[in-house]
């Protein structure tokens, strides 16, 4: 397997994590639940078979501490899985839930530090924080992470809203690039932030 196709499976499963642990464990109103569960059904018909496994596996290593952060059990999950996709997949797992508990109570639309290991930005808006307001948005994944971040109030507070907006704005981003940096890390994007719906 090339770098490629693990980075790409590494981002493709980064984004089934969040997404279907959450949805189902968070008790909301149930027209909003209802919405939540139609767009988690049409993100997870986007995923390609060769995914669908894996992706599937994944959420039975999740664990969610006592801020209600999820992080991957990376010693259950290495045990089981010995590749080097699930190795690169547990090491980018576990630097995005740092990263969320360090930073997670922050408004990171304030922020103007990008997160800089390999995957976790992607041009003028998406990733922690953005580069400033007066770029312009280098294609349709970094506008809809621009208007994301003009509503996203930080991690855990009442995003609903917005994030469900969010989520489909990338659903069909998601399913017009399957398999490219692009279309992995919308899904990564969805999953992440299927926490506040």
């Amino acid at each position: 397997m090339t770098r490629t196709t693990i980075t790409k499976l590494i981002l493709t499963l980064l984004g089934g994590i969040f997404l279907f642990s959450t949805t189902f464990s968070k008790s909301v109103h149930a027209e909003e639940n209802n919405e939540s569960t139609q767009i988690l059904k049409e993100l997870y018909l986007s995923i390609s078979e060769d995914y669908k496994a894996f992706w599937d596996d994944v959420d039975y290593y999740v664990e969610i501490d006592e801020n209600n952060i999820p992080s991957l059990n990376i010693k259950e999950f290495i045990a089981h899985h010995t590749s080097d996709t699930a190795y690169d997949f547990a090491f980018q797992m576990h630097s995005i839930s740092v990263d969320i508990k360090n930073n997670g109570l922050q408004n990171t639309v304030d922020k103007m530090n990008r997160w800089l290991f390999p995957i976790g930005a992607y041009g003028n808006y998406c990733g922690k924080g953005n580069k400033g307001w007066n770029k312009k948005p280098i294609d349709d994944l970094d506008s809809a992470c621009r208007e994301h971040d003009k509503c996203f109030k930080g991690f855990f507070k009442n995003n609903d809203k917005c994030n469900r907006d969010f989520i489909r704005k990338l659903l069909p981003i998601i399913q017009a690039n399957p398999g490219t940096k692009k279309g992995i890390y919308a899904m990564a994007a969805a999953k992440l932030f299927s926490f506040n719906m």
